[in-house]
């Protein structure tokens, strides 16, 4: 007689699946003990997560600002222009009390402290 290999054998067994047990062994279900990747009926997970997408707040404010850009008016190149001609030849003149009321209506400063 042959003596066996313990180490030996228990990787054959491995490989083979256990043989001599008495229970025949389906394919799927020997084929699942080889190969930890392959499922079989009766290890399928009941997954309930749901995929998802959470945008986060950066994103959000400049989705934002994107609208903001898109709802401004348009720039009226002409009188950018003209009005950079009148300062570069230093005749635009500044009225600082209509200035300063467009200023006070907008909020942008406190009206009271």
């Amino acid at each position: 007689m042959v003596p066996i290999d313990p180490i030996r054998n228990a990787n054959l067994s491995r490989v083979y699946g256990q043989r001599g047990t008495g229970k025949a062994q389906t394919g799927a279900a020997s084929a699942s003990k080889n190969n930890p990747y392959q499922t079989t009926g009766e290890s399928v997970a009941t997954d309930t997560h749901i995929d998802g997408v959470t945008i986060s707040k950066q994103s959000n404010e400049l989705d934002q600002i994107r609208q903001q850009v898109v709802d401004s008016p348009e720039v009226d190149s002409e009188k950018v222009a003209r009005l950079r001609e009148l300062i570069s030849n230093g005749e635009y003149t500044v009225d600082s009390a209509q200035v300063a009321e467009k200023i006070l209506a907008t909020g942008v400063l406190p009206t009271s402290r």
